[in-house]
């Protein structure tokens, strides 16, 4: 039978039973090593009307206490993330945008000879999609972080929300208008690069935070499978599908992939 601890002392509890009965118990007589909460649910056997073989049916003292402490620190450690990606990777990524933005000024010119007569094209009807694998595999990026990555206490946090920044989807678009137009190479990876840099950063500081929690874990004494599992629970498809994008998107760097509107040079060298 099945009931819940509707009274506890130092010495006794006290079961409601699924048939409303009520069954005083002394605490030497608990099968759990669990100390007993009023509230709790538990399972035991009625013999000759005494409550036997009690087993309080609460989670393991040791996830509970994890999962209790986990609470308290991620709102700090999201901080702690969202600061090192403010201060930190943002100067590197100012640096990184400004060396880009200088060498794809240099080839200007020809981005914006080549983007006049595709649009000359598209007004006579005779454009032709370049590097649609590429198109795909941005494309995929940009949708994948939509979904959600991992759910913590009832929260749902997709890839935008967790790192609060946008700037991504901006430089996917523009890498996918110039492997629309079939631009110079240089410009696709200089834009590219950049767009992955806005995914592989904030990825490396949630691993690091999951390292940390991990190892904090351990010495609680959480068994590893038990920690895989525990972890399992928060990662959601959107984390997978924003690993098979971003290798999409990686693979779309290597030479003889990227095609350019350039009939003499089909593939970029």
């Amino acid at each position: 039978m099945q009931g819940t601890i509707i009274h506890a002392t130092g010495t006794e509890i006290v079961i409601r039973g699924n048939d409303e009965n009520k069954y005083s118990v002394a605490l030497e007589q608990l099968k759990s090593e669990l100390k007993p909460r009023v509230g709790d649910p538990v399972d035991f056997d009625v013999i000759d009307e005494q409550a036997q073989n009690v087993f309080i049916l609460r989670v393991n003292s040791q996830v509970e206490n994890m999962a209790s402490s986990a609470k308290e620190t991620a709102s700090a450690a999201y901080k702690k993330v969202r600061s090192q990606i403010n201060e930190e990777n943002a100067e590197k990524i100012k640096v990184f945008t400004n060396t880009a933005a200088s060498k794809a000024s240099e080839i200007g010119k020809d981005f914006s000879s080549k983007a006049s007569s595709a649009l000359s094209d598209i007004q006579s009807g005779n454009v032709t999609t370049m590097n649609k694998y590429c198109l795909i595999s941005l494309s995929f990026l940009i949708l994948s972080g939509f979904f959600t990555i991992y759910s913590v206490f009832g929260i749902s946090v997709n890839f935008y929300r967790a790192t609060d920044n946008w700037f991504m989807i901006i430089f996917a678009i523009a890498a996918m208008a110039v492997a629309y137009l079939g631009v110079n190479a240089i410009v696709y990876r200089a834009l590219t690069v950049i767009t992955l840099l806005f995914v592989l950063m904030p990825a490396y500081e949630v691993v690091s935070f999951l390292s940390d929690g991990s190892a904090m874990m351990r010495q609680m004494g959480i068994p590893a499978n038990d920690l895989a599992e525990l972890l399992n629970e928060f990662v959601r498809i959107g984390l997978y599908l924003m690993i098979i994008a971003t290798l999409m998107v990686i693979i779309s760097l290597v030479p003889g992939i990227y095609t350019t509107v350039n009939k003499e040079s089909l593939h970029d060298g």
